[in-house]
């Protein structure tokens, strides 16, 4: 047995329609099949639902690209016994927890499971399909305590640096709004460019700053082309400013990082070399405890956002 520690996503969800829940979507796709057409299959499943919280985990079932089995001792190998026609695959579970009194998710990553992006496309698809009006789900990372209240503290935004990776990629939901990085990622599609470099910056005295208004909105866009996306689209975005600082009675610059300054969590689970299950009991357990600790971080963050 190995201690394992397993990244938890912290993430603050948003719908478009205010008189749906975000419960309701869970409950309205359970045990659904839904094929991601990448050799994935994924079906949500309810553990547990009360009045303050949902747990739940994601299957994800890999039919195509498996691996054979390799004797390192004999240098061979070996074709893993699958069931095609059954449709069997390598099986993969990210167990979560949604808070319902914060609207806060928290979502085990693995690299070999569904990506949140994967979970985004799986509700939206499969509850849009019995609606008249369309549902758009947004998930934004929380930040951490200390860099939330660094964000607070200015009171005046002077630059917002954005670097985008392969702008070539399929994200024409995010191109729908007429603003100013929609356009610079239609150009850098247009010219088969690699990358997107924006930088919006205010020159002179301290006193002079961007609107907060349209900085606030800029920030929500860009959360959600880095995280409804698979790929790791967003490389940089980092904003500066200047706050008052009291004990000195100055006028500080601040620099905040916002994909370095996440809120970052970790649930921890003996995992065997060889797994027979995709131990969903004990990250489930695990989840749970660190999500009770994080109660109290969450009235303080999840209304900020």
């Amino acid at each position: 047995m190995t201690v394992r520690r397993k990244k938890i996503e912290t993430m603050r969800v948003s719908l478009s329609e205010n008189r749906i829940s975000f419960p309701q979507v869970l409950n309205s796709v359970l045990d659904m099949n839904y094929d991601e057409g990448n050799g994935k299959l994924i079906s949500l499943h309810r553990i547990r639902e009360t009045d303050d919280y949902f747990q739940g985990y994601v299957n994800t079932t890999k039919q195509t690209g498996i691996p054979p089995k390799h004797n390192p001792t004999q240098n061979t190998f070996e074709q893993i016994q699958i069931n095609e026609g059954d449709g069997e695959g390598l099986g993969y579970a990210n167990v979560f927890i949604y808070d319902k009194q914060f609207g806060v998710l928290m979502y085990e990553f693995n690299k070999n499971g569904c990506y949140l992006s994967s979970l985004r496309r799986y509700l939206i698809n499969l509850f849009n399909e019995n609606e008249d009006e369309l549902l758009d789900i947004s998930f934004a990372p929380l930040l951490r305590i200390e860099a939330y209240q660094r964000m607070l503290n200015l009171d005046i935004y002077k630059s917002v640096e954005v670097k985008i990776a392969n702008p070539s990629v399929r994200i024409q939901d995010f191109l729908d709004e007429n603003d100013a990085i929609s356009s610079a990622i239609n150009t850098c599609q247009l010219l088969n460019s690699d990358t997107v470099d924006l930088k919006f910056d205010i020159k002179g005295r301290p006193l002079e700053g961007m609107p907060n208004q349209i900085i606030s909105n800029l920030i929500r866009r860009i959360q959600r082309l880095a995280n409804n996306y698979d790929e790791r689209i967003v490389e940089k975005f980092t904003i500066s400013g200047y706050y008052q600082d009291i004990e000195e009675d100055v006028t500080k610059r601040d620099d905040i990082d916002l994909l370095l300054d996440r809120y970052h969590k970790t649930l921890s689970v003996d995992e065997p070399n060889v797994l027979s299950d995709p131990q969903i009991r004990e990250k489930t357990t695990s989840l749970f405890e660190v999500y009770v600790g994080c109660r109290d971080d969450f009235r303080i963050l999840a209304p900020i956002q």
